[in-house]
């Protein structure tokens, strides 16, 4: 008999793509009528609202979770203090996507148990939800790929659902695409960069070279410390970076496990002890 495990939704980013794929099918409804879909304005709130509605409601029936909490974003974070930089390319939210998105995390309410921490990010609430399960397969739906860090295959297992790719990640998953271990992927993300998040990362080193890198040094300081005999290459872009910038990009890329997690005004009220 199988066992129901926990579940945590990353619900802007889940919302996000609702919004972003109702928006898809009207623009090709357009084409197909003979319309030019730039002409189209935003959707129609409460479809849009109706259509999140049921993909939380597919997800639910997909895994019937013992347990089912909705991870929130907190605002303004503490990476953005760090970090001016954070996030800076991406592009502004409009106003209409923008009222979707806080209406969302009303809708979410109903379905799930929703959980935020001020000063964090979804993906720190869903590491802090995470660290607090101790007895409970746990299965997290997102479409980010820095909660692979989070994954595990025994002591209980952990696994990211990929919304984009519609796929499980294990540990063996997290190998494939990143040639590292789930606890060293900050490490990899902090020498390679990421360009969604705008961490620069160290120049000349893609992601086949971080890995090299982590397999002979496991952590920061062994990096630094073993920099010169790494090769050229390496060596140049460690040394240009310099060790203050290395630390700062790691703060950046690490999930916080300690994120004081609340739940908004109104919200479902349910424990947040996730071993119990």
């Amino acid at each position: 008999m199988a066992v129901s495990p926990l579940l945590i939704i990353d619900v802007q980013g889940l919302a996000y793509r609702s919004y972003s794929g109702l928006q898809s099918a009207r623009r090709k409804e357009a084409l197909e009528r003979g319309q030019d879909p730039a002409l189209l304005g935003p959707p129609d709130q409460r479809a849009a609202l109706a259509f999140f509605a049921r993909a939380l409601a597919r997800r639910l029936e997909e895994h019937r979770p013992r347990h089912a909490y909705g991870a929130l974003e907190g605002g303004r974070t503490f990476r953005e203090e760090l970090f001016p930089a954070y996030k800076k390319n991406r592009a502004p939210k409009d106003e209409a996507l923008r009222i979707f998105l806080q209406l969302a995390r009303e809708v979410a309410a109903r379905q799930l148990d929703v959980v935020e921490a001020p000063g964090f990010e979804a993906d720190d609430v869903i590491a802090s939800l995470a660290a607090r399960n101790t007895r409970h397969e746990l299965v997290i739906r997102t479409g980010d790929r820095d909660l692979y860090a989070l994954v595990r295959d025994e002591g209980p297992r952990v696994t990211v659902y990929r919304e984009d790719l519609r796929c499980v990640i294990d540990e063996a998953g997290v190998l494939r695409e990143y040639g590292v271990t789930p606890a060293q992927v900050p490490l990899a993300k902090m020498l390679m960069g990421d360009e969604g998040d705008n961490i620069p990362g160290v120049s000349g080193l893609g992601k086949g070279r971080a890995a090299r890198i982590l397999l002979a040094c496991p952590d920061l300081d062994t990096i630094w410390r073993k920099r010169a005999v790494l090769g050229k290459a390496e060596w140049r872009g460690l040394e240009a970076c310099g060790y203050e910038r290395l630390q700062l990009y790691l703060q950046l890329t690490t999930l916080r496990t300690d994120a004081p997690l609340r739940r908004p005004e109104g919200a479902l009220s349910a424990t947040l002890r996730t071993s119990a």
